[in-house]
């Protein structure tokens, strides 16, 4: 987050299935995943955005499933998975310039 606010942006969060077929379509290759800014790190199952801010996710089948005590969101091939919050990942921001 950090990273995109020394850019004057904010990190780009994704929720829902259109956003998530909208980011698919415009970056075509997840190499691996890239992290959206969700997170359940203060309370276990209860989703929240960057901002604090509540969400229910769009997950991928079977998700979130926390096997290894997963409290960060990432889209993963289409979907959103839950996954540790140590890995380091690619993550997008976004900008909004009037």
């Amino acid at each position: 987050m950090k990273s995109c606010e020394s850019e004057k942006a904010k990190l780009l969060v994704v929720t829902t299935k259109d956003e998530i077929t909208d980011l698919t379509k415009f970056w075509q290759i997840f190499s691996w995943a890239v992290y959206i800014g969700l997170s359940d790190q203060a309370k276990e199952g209860h989703w929240v955005r960057w901002n604090g801010e509540s969400v229910n996710p769009f997950w991928g089948t079977g998700q979130p499933n926390n096997v290894t005590f997963e409290d960060c969101g990432c889209l993963y091939y289409n979907s959103i998975h839950d996954i540790g919050c140590h890995w380091l990942l690619t993550f997008l921001c976004h900008q909004i310039n009037f």
